[in-house]
């Protein structure tokens, strides 16, 4: 219980980053998996679970590359 208590508290962290980005692992998914379309379109709440997990998932993939290379976080003071 207490790691999805710190899974959820670093996904928080982490909003803006997510809230900038998530459009376009969506996309990303449903090029790859076209099969997915339709059901996103119909609110089918396994594949958008799915679509939403993967999507929270590479959006803090990339804030964590974009941090790396240019020393900058989307979610804190540079200064602190």
């Amino acid at each position: 219980m207490q790691a999805i208590s710190k899974m959820m508290v670093y996904v928080g962290q982490r909003t803006l980053p997510i809230l900038l980005m998530h459009k376009f692992p969506i996309l990303f998914f449903q090029v790859l998996f076209p099969w997915t379309k339709q059901p996103l379109r119909n609110n089918d709440p396994y594949v958008g679970l799915v679509v939403a997990i993967v999507s929270i998932g590479g959006c803090l993939i990339v804030e964590g590359i974009w941090k790396k290379t240019f020393g900058v976080m989307l979610t804190k003071r540079s200064n602190q």
